[in-house]
Parts: C-alpha cells; structure tokens; sequence
C-alpha cells in the first residue's frame, strides 16, 4: 500500500522564502534524476499521479494529496515565465514500505480558502457555523487566495465561530496551520483553534495557536504560517475553529487560504546549531527594530525543538507582545553602549514561537506561560539606546561605533591588569588595542591581550625598530573573555611612561551554537 507523506516544501517555498508558485516536483529512483518514479492519487496505487508534479499558484500539488510507495529522490523546480530551473534536491525522501508515516498533506480542511457554497446558505462547505446567521458571510472582493474569504461582520463575542468538519491525526503527530488573517481595527482579537477529539469525536483538549489578544491584529492581509501544535496522546481527530473577535467590541474579521498539515518529525527535527535566525537591521527603523530570518535550532537544554516558520520584525524600544511588527522587550530596555542579547522563545502550551529581547546574557523574562528559549545573539546600542548598524554572520557580530572599553593612562611591562570588553560573557572580542609611549623613549614597544584564565603571553605584537624609538602600536586582535568578559592586558616597552586603551568592534559569540 503507499502512504501520504508531507511533501518536502507542502507548499514549497523559493529562495525569498516566498510560495513556489506554478512550480513542479519531478520523483526519480533513489540516487539521483535518472529513473523517474511515480506517486499515486490513491493509498491501494490503483491512480498513477506520475512522476512530474505540477504545483498550483498556492504550491502545493494540483491533483490534490499524493501517496507515494517507499524511497525517492526529489527534484523541486521553480518556474520563472514558463521556465523551469531547479530550486532543491532531496535524496532518500519518503519511508520504508511498512512505515507509518500519515499526512493531512496539502487539502485539509475541506474548502480551506472558502470557494464552494453548493447550497448558497452563507456558509461555506465542509464548515458549520455557531453565529446567529448574520454575522458570517462569504465576500468575493480582495480575496487574499482565490476568489473569495470569510468574513465575520460587527462580530464582538467568542460565540460567533466557524468550525472545521472532523479530521483524523495520528497520536502523538504535530499540526502546523497556516492562514491569512486581517481585521477592520487593530484592536480585534480573532483566535485560531484546534479542537482535538478521541476516537469517539468526543472533546479531549483545545489548543489556542492563534490568539488576537497577544497583539495588535493586521489590519491587511498577513499570512500566518506553520502555527504548530502537538497531538495529545488521545487524540484522534481534529476541528479548526475560528473565533471572529472575542474583545468585546464590534470589528470585521476576514479569514482565508486555511491549511492543516500533519508534520512528521523524524523527518526534521530541529538542529542543535541554529539554521537561519539571522539578525539584521531593520529598514524602516534601523536604530529600534531587528529583524529575524526564519529557521530553527534546539531549546536551551536541548529538549525541545524551535521553529520560526517565517522570518520576523521586532521593535525592541516597546514591551514585547506576540507577534511580528510589535514590541520585543523583556522590560530591561535598551541601555547606552553595551550588549543586547536576542532570543527566540516559545510557548508550549500553544506551539507558538516568537522573539524576545533582554539586557541578561543568561536567560530573558519570558512571558506568562512561555517556557522554553534559545539565544541567537546579541546586538550593541550607542550612546543614544539606539540599535547600532551591525552584521550577523554566523556567531561573528561587528557593529559600526567602537566601544572605547580600557582606558590606562600607565602601564607597567609584563604586569598585567584586567578589564572588561563590550562583548557577551565567554566570547571571542574582537577588539582594537592601542598604546603610546607618553614620555621616555624606547626601540621596542609591544601589547599583549589575554584570558584571565591565562599565565603565559597572550595574543598582540612586538615591534622591534633596533635604531628609532617607538611612540606608538596599534593592531587588530582577537581574544578569549571570560564569564565576566574580562580579557588582562599587559605592554612590553621600557619608556618612562606608556598607556593603553582598547576599543571593541564585536565579537565571536560562542553562547549561539552552545548554551551556556
């Protein structure tokens, strides 16, 4: 018999991280593209799919689900104007016959983007409504996916909802939904919500992946996407149920291109190092907001798998609330000249991820009912709170504006101090010391940078220029800190008086690929 898996990108996705569109997915033999391989549309193999695919506008197959028998190879192309050029490969996709491996795939729910109304009542097929019949309605004037959305007039109450008919899932599988969502006021506060339910489609749990009041609602168009949950062990069907606006006042709701798919996560689980999660400045408002790129990593201990399904916009200057766009911070605040520390978090009760900003190198304030977090790094401020312009490139962060961290108007050879660098605790600084010989003379003049953990010569440079004096020595170095982001310094000269000072450009920050 074949199964229904998850596609490799259901729906695939491009290089911009956008939905491949009018794309195709060729199957081959293990091994590379040389046999091709078919699919079916059917789990007893009686309809061939073959073994070119051709994807819709949304990205995902336009036969509907697909069932496929064993291993395959996988070729993903995209279409540039009737073009086609590969976008991925993927070896050895699929399962060994015998596997159970179960996919809603890319059709659940039924009539997701809200097309067919065969009895014209208003409500769309494959839904059943819980309003008084005045409030829902099916609009076909800038539909977001097809030709018409759901719309929930003057709603103000959790009791005007759309529910899903049942699904089936398999015990113990994550759900990942995706949806565009938008609302005549900000202030709205539409939900998203699993209703899970036992063999005996009798409740078992509900699960909130979307809830309006964490933030502001879009008031245009937004899409949503891999919003997951997992399955409690009972569970063995599910509803989505979408609740127009429980704030209490009355806004319009629009909803549209809902889609469940069930993840399989032997399939990906979450790396220990981060994939993705890049921080950058963003565009329109460099000096308050970063933004995130999507990817995923293990939490701190390592227990639990994090995923940001879409790059994010934060605004670190205002109080963190869930959600691209709004506020990022865990109420420490942006401080003059030193580290801000970035993390993604997660909420497990709901398998929402988000992004959260903090002055502690350890550990954020995370928000009432989030429980798991990862550091992705830091970002240095100026003397204004400002974000400063930086880049991020691995664990390496170098910013714009040096921070003059060690200023020693005299230092004595071969006795070394301590000082402290602008830099995460356990770091490599990348840093810019100088020293000057300020009065008395000498041919040889030297710096020296080293972990207090240290008791030889560190890293630095030794000039010798045998017959002129040395008056002063600059150079690029890079130097292990301490849990305290101490480094020691030291000089070599034998002048009357010499000084040094270090300015920090940034740093190789090791908390990102190792928890500390």
């Amino acid at each position: 018999m074949a199964r229904t898996i998850n596609l490799p990108y259901q729906p695939a996705w491009n290089d911009s991280n956008e939905i491949l569109a009018n794309g195709r997915i060729k199957l081959y033999e293990v091994g590379g593209a040389v046999t091709p391989k078919v699919a079916y549309l059917d789990a007893a193999e009686t309809t061939s799919a073959g073994s070119t695919i051709d994807l819709d506008s949304s990205g995902r197959p336009e036969n509907g689900p697909l069932y496929f028998k064993g291993l395959y190879f996988v070729l993903i192309e995209k279409n540039t104007d009737g073009t086609y050029s590969t976008q991925d490969t993927i070896d050895h996709f699929g399962a060994e016959e015998g596997t159970t491996v179960v996919s809603t795939g890319g059709n659940a729910p039924l009539n997701g983007s809200f097309e067919a109304d065969s009895n014209s009542d208003g409500v769309p097929d494959y839904w059943n409504e819980t309003d008084s019949g005045t409030v829902i309605s099916l609009e076909s004037s800038g539909a977001y996916h097809g030709s018409s959305y759901l719309k929930f007039t003057g709603t103000s109450g959790s009791a005007d909802s759309l529910i899903t008919d049942y699904y089936p899932i398999t015990e113990d599988k994550r759900l990942a939904l995706s949806f565009a969502l938008k609302a005549s006021n900000a202030a709205a506060e539409p939900k998203v919500q699993i209703l899970w339910a036992d063999n005996a489609q009798a409740a078992v749990s509900t699960t909130t992946v979307y809830n309006g009041d964490d933030g502001a609602t879009p008031t245009a168009w937004t899409p949503f996407t891999n919003l997951t949950s997992d399955a409690p062990a009972t569970a063995a069907y599910y509803r989505i149920n979408l609740v127009g606006n429980a704030s209490g006042s009355a806004y319009d709701v629009c909803f549209d291109n809902i889609t469940a798919i069930e993840l399989y996560d032997a399939l990906f689980p979450a790396p220990y190092k981060p994939v993705g999660l890049i921080i950058s400045n963003n565009a329109t408002d460099a000096e308050h907001d970063l933004d995130i790129s999507a990817g995923a990593v293990k939490n701190h201990d390592y227990t639990h798998d994090l995923l940001l399904a879409t790059g994010i916009t934060k605004a670190f200057d205002a109080p963190w609330a869930y959600g691209t766009n709004n506020g990022g911070d865990d109420g420490t605040g942006l401080q003059v000249s030193t580290q801000y520390y970035i993390y993604l978090i997660h909420e497990t009760s709901t398998n929402r991820t988000d992004i959260i900003g903090s002055a502690s190198a350890v550990s954020p304030t995370l928000p009432t009912g989030w429980d798991k977090y990862r550091r992705l790094g830091y970002w240095m401020t100026d003397a204004s709170s400002n974000m400063d312009v930086g880049i991020h490139q691995g664990k390496r962060f170098v910013f714009s504006t040096l921070i003059t961290d060690i200023t020693d108007s005299a230092v004595v050879q071969s006795v070394w101090e301590t000082g402290t660098l602008s830099v995460p605790p356990n770091s490599t600084a990348i840093t810019y010391p100088t020293c000057n010989v300020t009065s008395g003379t000498d041919s040889t003049l030297g710096l020296f940078l080293r972990h207090p953990s240290f008791v030889a010569n560190g890293v630095g440079l030794v000039v010798n220029a045998d017959t002129a004096n040395m008056d002063e020595l600059k150079v690029w170095v890079e130097v292990d800190v301490n849990a305290s982001s101490q480094v020691e310094y030291t000089i070599n000269s034998t002048a009357s008086t010499v000084s040094f000072s270090t300015s920090t450009y940034g740093a190789i920050d090791h908390g990102r690929d190792n928890p500390q």
